[in-house]
């Protein structure tokens, strides 16, 4: 029988790490509801299949990703899109929309089997095919000469039994890949530590995955407007998260650290995640005529748990159009997710503390908005544009 968990984290050495920001007195925000696309999750007007929202820095042109699907908007007249980009002949042979570009000029879309450019009357005027599997799994960045960075592939899950805590297939490239006459070239761009994503329990023949609950290895993000790849370390252990950005040629572009609170994980917590993953494995023990005592199985299940002494200190983050990377705090709040907005063109300064709505899933955001989606567990639902509003 395997039980497996893994933590690790790993911080890019390239240079020395910014001054630490005491952020001991954040600027505060709520918004407001302003802006809307489609209806109410459960009603005749929701948008189906809402992926992602994008928005071009001055935020008047808005990109909207549905399955099958890109529209482009313009925030001031939201009555009907002023672009629609499927369905169309010219890139037919693509496949479907996966994702959106945005900038000033057009926007790139990232299709099933390639990747097209437009400009913002709708003309097409550049079309690339994907890279190979192994680097579109994790999402791509075009760079202004139509080169990209992508991520490679995640392993699969059921490596987690094969591979022991920091092996190096947990070690995850980025790279800068650019067409050449016989393929794509890649040249490494950084590598991070991907363990501890999984949790892998094995019980008899039955092998179950699920992500860990309290995971606090290093997330990554996209920074499309820089053409950088994220990298944020939070396990720390002291609330500090560092945040480091790295651009083609291992040119670093962003260096943070930001001092966040930190939240006791309480043994309520924990015994909720092991009976959720129990009921898990319950039902899949009696798909196959099998049992298992409840202590037995609790033991088991905690023993696979990632436990440790506080929640991570950042649960999501996303590059904006506003210039700055918001990080999603753990810290406990009744109602409101926080988040916390480093601005890029001073890192060493307080960031700015949003308090959003817990269902608000925040995609963008400019100086004035931020840019998300409401919707239900379909995906089905509308984009909403919230007025920034500080407080007091």
């Amino acid at each position: 029988m395997w039980l497996w968990f893994a933590a690790l984290s790993y911080t890019i050495g390239v240079g020395t790490p910014g001054d630490a920001n005491a952020a001991t007195a954040p600027q505060d925000w709520s918004t407001q509801y302003d802006k809307v696309i489609g209806g109410e999750p459960g009603t005749d007007d929701a948008l189906p299949f809402l992926q992602n929202v994008r928005t071009a820095a001055d935020g008047t042109t808005i990109a909207v990703v549905q399955a099958r699907r890109v529209t482009v908007w313009d925030s001031r007249h939201l009555s009907e899109p002023v672009l629609e980009l499927w369905p169309r002949d010219d890139v037919a042979q693509l496949g479907s929309s996966r994702n959106v570009q945005l900038d000033s000029t057009g926007l790139w879309v990232r299709y099933d089997r390639g990747l097209g450019r437009f400009l913002l009357d709708g003309r097409l005027v550049r079309t690339m095919p994907s890279p190979p599997d192994e680097w579109v799994q994790g999402g791509i960045v075009v760079l202004g000469d139509g080169t990209l960075l992508a991520r490679e592939r995640f392993p699969f899950p059921h490596q987690v039994f094969n591979w022991e805590l920091g092996h190096p297939g947990w070690q995850i490239a980025v790279a800068h890949l650019r067409l050449a006459n016989d393929g794509w070239m890649a040249d490494t761009v950084a590598i991070y530590d991907s363990s501890g994503r999984t949790l892998g329990l094995a019980v008899r023949r039955n092998q179950m995955f699920s992500g860990q609950p309290f995971a606090d290895h290093d997330l990554i993000y996209w920074n499309r407007p820089a053409g950088a790849v994220g990298i944020v370390a939070r396990n720390m252990g002291t609330g500090e998260v560092e945040v480091v950005e790295v651009g083609p040629g291992q040119d670093t572009v962003l260096e943070a650290r930001v001092q966040l609170p930190l939240s006791l994980l309480d043994r309520d917590t924990i015994e909720a995640a092991i009976a959720s993953h129990m009921q898990r494995i319950s039902r899949r023990l009696r798909s196959s005529d099998d049992s298992l005592a409840a202590s037995t199985l609790h033991d088991l299940v905690e023993a696979a748990l990632h436990i440790p002494d506080h929640l991570p200190p950042v649960t999501a983050v996303v590059a904006t159009a506003s210039n700055e990377v918001w990080l999603r705090s753990s810290e406990p709040n009744d109602s409101m997710a926080v988040w916390y907005a480093i601005n890029r063109t001073q890192p060493t300064s307080p960031p700015r503390r949003v308090f959003l709505p817990e269902q608000f899933m925040l995609r963008d955001a400019t100086d004035t908005h931020v840019w998300g989606l409401h919707v239900d567990r379909r995906f089905a639902g509308q984009v909403q544009g919230r007025r920034l509003v500080p407080i007091g």
